[in-house]
């Protein structure tokens, strides 16, 4: 039988604390998730290996979402999921795949062509040095290089302004890509965004003529809007680093503290209500 809900959550600043990581104090609430057997899936920016990591830490072990929605990974040990796209088995990873963005190599070309480094004030996040990506993200060598292996996008650290983020966007959309800002960079990723993994990814528990699935997603960053307005309930984890975020309806869950303690505080208030 497929689950009642659904719950979507980005990391960065969600989940995790945006300074160190943290995701204690959300555990007890992942806890009475997995005893109620609601499913967690990061929707996240992070790449492969870092979820990989981060899934184990969290005692998460089902399908995730990785690069701002541009592909949605699943393990290949749980055959029940009804895949009703083309996939394939991803290299060392083995996970089944489906794409939704853009690969890393046409990324890559597209910024070359445009000379994206050249006439704009940013660093591409491929080009710096494992020790710029850990002190630029406070992540050990280890995670910064897993942060590094990316396959579907590429992260910018801006230093420019909004109108030349503008100006960048309407360039890539006309190649076929875009841009999203999330807690520390801008990403660059093909047609696609967390909202679209989100819909797509709930298709999979239960056929379209199934009783409805209540998707729930919880976000902090400006990249978080399209999963946030994609949910049939959006969590709004404060976050004082971000601007406030456009969502398309009011009817929505919003939190007084950051991170993982914000999470908390979210389930603490669901549990008492619509979860129940």
């Amino acid at each position: 039988m497929p689950p009642r809900y659904l719950v979507f959550t980005d990391l960065d600043g969600t989940l995790l604390d945006h300074e160190t990581y943290d995701h204690r104090p959300a555990c007890a609430a992942l806890a009475e998730l997995a005893r109620r057997e609601i499913p967690v899936i990061p929707n996240t920016s992070k790449t492969i290996d870092e979820v990989l990591a981060w899934r184990t830490r969290l005692g998460l072990d089902g399908p995730f979402i990785v690069e701002n929605g541009s592909a949605l990974l699943l393990p290949p040990e749980c055959p029940q999921w009804r895949v009703d796209t083309a996939t394939s088995a991803l290299g060392q990873h083995g996970f089944h795949t489906v794409v939704f963005g853009a690969t890393i190599t046409t990324i890559k070309a597209r910024l070359l062509e445009l000379e994206i480094a050249q006439r704009y004030a940013c660093d591409v996040f491929s080009q710096l040095s494992v020790a710029d990506v850990a002190a630029v993200t406070g992540l050990d060598l280890t995670a910064a290089a897993q942060a590094q292996a990316r396959h579907f996008s590429e992260p910018l650290l801006w230093r420019d302004d909004d109108q030349a983020l503008d100006r960048l966007s309407a360039e890539l959309a006309g190649v076929g890509l875009r841009v999203t800002r999330g807690g520390r960079f801008v990403h660059v990723i093909g047609d696609t965004d967390k909202g679209v993994a989100l819909a797509r990814t709930a298709c999979l528990y239960a056929p379209p003529d199934a009783d409805g699935i209540t998707t729930i997603a919880l976000g902090d960053s400006p990249n978080d809007e399209e999963m946030l307005n994609a949910a049939d309930l959006a969590v709004v984890v404060s976050n004082p680093h971000a601007r406030p975020l456009s969502l398309a309806r009011d009817a929505n869950l919003y939190t007084t503290a950051a991170g993982p303690r914000g999470w908390q505080e979210a389930f603490n208030e669901l549990f008492r209500s619509r979860t129940t």
